[in-house]
């Protein structure tokens, strides 16, 4: 395949929705069974479109030190204990309503932050709604923080169907293999992940963790290629040879995600920012463009034009505004 032909196919499959609110009745939070409440579609959902945006009810500094250390569970505890103590009667009721992962029989403060918590703009923050949201390994929705407006937004990875739970990812990045997730979901939320990339077995878990090691590599290998150009710039004379080997390494991941996780914007974005970075380091200003614009369409379709990110690479491309596929 040529350069475009491939990256078309990579991208093709999403497109930005609409604006909403959870009082659309895109989706309700109900009782899904053995993992006890969750967020279910009310309705199809394409991928891209925005099903609400929430603000916070309790949000504290993910780091409180002035080295950037992160505070001890008792330090967390104590702070959340304060904020909490200060919020609205509302707030506080909402608070208590979330679960406990970790003393469910004795709800506590720490308790329901540690299990609710999510980091964003360098704060956790805990959501009435958003942190209703079950995990899954091969997520539906993606949530962004959008700074500008002081709330959280959550977008359909992927076409949705009514009845369907919509799920995030509580780890990141999703590069481990079903083993490690389930050690890393266990010792941190205190459950066993049942997601549909956890319950395959045989050959399917086998070649789903090899996809994911493949992929951990090629990130990895993005992030050298960075490091390498900044450091050490190629002679003019090999700087093409460099630009396509970017391009293929581009092509080759994006296919391996394409075929683990679908379309998933989130991750196409994550990977497109990246080799706009090595493309910048290396001097190529004309992948540099292309990628920033590749990077946007996928950011606006996972986070929305007003998160940071996407508000970023418009101000790279002059406020071009994003492409459709």
């Amino acid at each position: 395949w040529g350069r475009r032909s491939r990256r078309r196919a990579v991208l093709c499959g999403t497109a930005v929705g609409r604006h909403g609110d959870i009082a659309s009745g895109k989706c309700e939070v109900r009782d899904v069974g053995d993992v006890g409440l969750g967020m279910v579609a009310l309705e199809s959902i394409r991928a891209g479109e925005l099903l609400f945006s929430e603000a916070p009810i309790l949000s504290m500094p993910t780091s409180t030190k002035a080295e950037g250390d992160r505070p001890t569970l008792g330090e967390q505890a104590a702070l959340a204990s304060d904020l909490l103590s200060k919020s609205d009667a509302s707030a506080q009721a909402k608070f208590w309503e979330l679960s406990d992962s970790f003393w469910p029989q004795q709800k506590t403060v720490a308790g329901i932050f540690q299990t609710n918590g999510m980091e964003a703009g360098g704060r956790t923050r805990v959501f009435s709604a958003i942190s209703r949201l079950n995990h899954s390994c091969n997520p539906n929705v993606n949530r962004a923080w959008q700074e500008d407006e002081g709330v959280m937004a959550l977008r359909a990875t992927r076409d949705i169907e009514v009845g369907e739970e919509l799920c995030t990812s509580y780890i990141f990045p999703l590069y481990y293999s079903a083993a490690e997730r389930q050690a890393k979901l266990q010792s941190n939320w205190k459950f066993v992940c049942r997601c549909t990339a956890c319950t395959q077995s045989g050959d399917a878990r086998a070649q789903s963790d090899k996809a994911r090691k493949e992929l951990a590599v090629k990130v990895c290998k993005l992030g050298v290629f960075r490091e390498t150009m900044l450091t050490t710039p190629p002679d003019a004379a090999v700087l093409s040879t460099f630009e396509e080997n970017l391009w293929e390494m581009v092509a080759d991941t994006g296919e391996l995600l394409k075929v683990e996780f679908g379309p998933n914007p989130a991750l196409l974005a994550n990977l497109f920012f990246d080799a706009l970075q090595v493309a910048e380091a290396l001097g190529c200003e004309g992948s540099a463009t292309e990628l920033a614009q590749l990077a946007l369409d996928a950011s606006c379709r996972a986070e929305g034009p007003s998160s940071s990110r996407s508000a970023e690479l418009q101000r790279r491309l002059g406020g071009r505004a994003p492409e459709t596929c």
